[in-house]
């Protein structure tokens, strides 16, 4: 075993219990009522819903820089989305490989102390 080895496995594991913890995170602040009711509800919801409608309404139709500015706000909203959705992604994949990322560091311990 090689010190860079074992290095390289830590970091992995630390990297993986970072992700772990954001994960865990995240899904604690989505059950709270204020998440659910800021966040959920009116911003994916009910300003997605507005930003919509009003790119659709004619004083708006007919301005390209308010309908790019429209399209960049409904992009936002959906790029939020995309990152909660990332990062408990991450955080089921760490949790997956964390196993075995500690499993190879026991491995190369022991192998360390029967050199």
């Amino acid at each position: 075993m090689t010190e860079s080895s074992m290095e390289q496995v830590e970091l992995k594991i630390e990297t993986a219990k970072a992700f772990i913890q954001r994960k865990k995170t995240l899904l604690k602040l989505m059950e709270t009522p204020l998440f659910k009711e800021l966040i959920n509800e009116n911003y994916f919801k009910e300003e997605a819903s507005r930003l919509v409608m009003y790119k659709a309404s004619p004083t708006v139709s007919s301005d390209p820089k308010e309908q790019y500015s429209i399209d960049r706000r409904i992009d936002a909203i959906g790029f939020l989305q995309q990152f909660f959705i990332s990062v408990i992604a991450m955080g089921n994949q760490a949790e997956k490989t964390l196993h075995d990322d500690e499993q190879t560091r026991n491995e190369l311990e022991n192998e360390e102390q029967t050199a």
